[in-house]
C-alpha cells in the first residue's frame, strides 16, 4: 500500500515543485504506516488463535529437541495417536525453553513433553518401556512407575490462552 502511494506522489509532484512535496509528505509519512497497521490488526483478529504459552523448566543441555504433545480432554484417548491433536519439536534451550503452542478453542487439553537428546525423533525407553530421555507432564504430577492419568495432567484453556510450565525429568 505504502509504494502505490508514493508512487501516486511522485506522479503528482513531477509537475508541481519542491512546495508540494514538502506540504504532502508529512501526510504520506503518517497515513501509510498507520493503514498498514490497521491491516494487520485485522488479519490478527480473524486467525482467533488461542495460544498456550509453554515454559519447559530445568532442560539440561541445549542438544536435540523438545518434543510437545497436545492432547484432547477425552480421558481414553490420553497418550494414544487417536488422542493427539498436535505436535511440534523446537531447538532444546538448556535451562528453559519456550514454546508457544496453538490450541483448537477454549476447553481441557494435557501436554505430554520429552527431550529428544539425539534428535532421533522417538523417545528413547529401557527394554521394560521406561524413558531413557527426559519427559514431562501438564500439571507436574507425582509418578510412580506409571504415566498418570488424563485428569492428573488435564488443564484448561480459557478464551485468553493459558500459560503452563512443566519441571522436565531424567531417569
Amino acid at each position: 500500500m505504502r509504494q502505490s502511494v508514493l508512487h501516486t506522489l511522485k506522479s503528482f509532484l513531477a509537475g508541481r515543485g519542491l512546495i508540494a512535496a514538502l506540504v504532502l509528505l508529512p501526510f504520506v509519512l503518517v497515513q501509510a504506516p498507520a493503514s498498514a497497521q490497521n491491516q494487520e490488526q485485522l488479519a490478527y483478529g480473524q486467525n482467533n488463535v488461542l495460544v498456550i504459552n509453554l515454559t519447559v523448566d530445568q532442560v539440561r543441555n541445549g542438544e536435540g529437541w523438545i518434543t510437545v504433545q497436545l492432547y484432547d480432554d477425552q480421558a481414553d484417548n490420553f497418550l494414544s495417536r487417536k488422542g493427539r491433536i498436535k505436535q511440534i519439536r523446537v531447538n532444546a534451550e538448556a535451562g528453559a525453553t519456550k514454546v508457544q503452542l496453538e490450541a483448537p478453542g477454549p476447553g481441557t487439553y494435557a501436554i505430554v513433553l520429552y527431550h529428544d537428546e539425539n534428535a532421533n525423533t522417538d523417545m528413547d525407553t529401557t527394554f521394560i518401556g521406561y524413558p531413557k530421555e527426559g519427559f514431562g507432564f501438564s500439571n507436574n504430577p507425582k509418578l510412580f512407575l506409571a504415566p498418570p492419568s488424563h485428569d492428573q495432567a488435564a488443564f484448561e484453556v480459557a478464551e485468553a490462552g493459558a500459560e503452563v510450565e512443566i519441571k522436565i525429568t531424567y531417569p
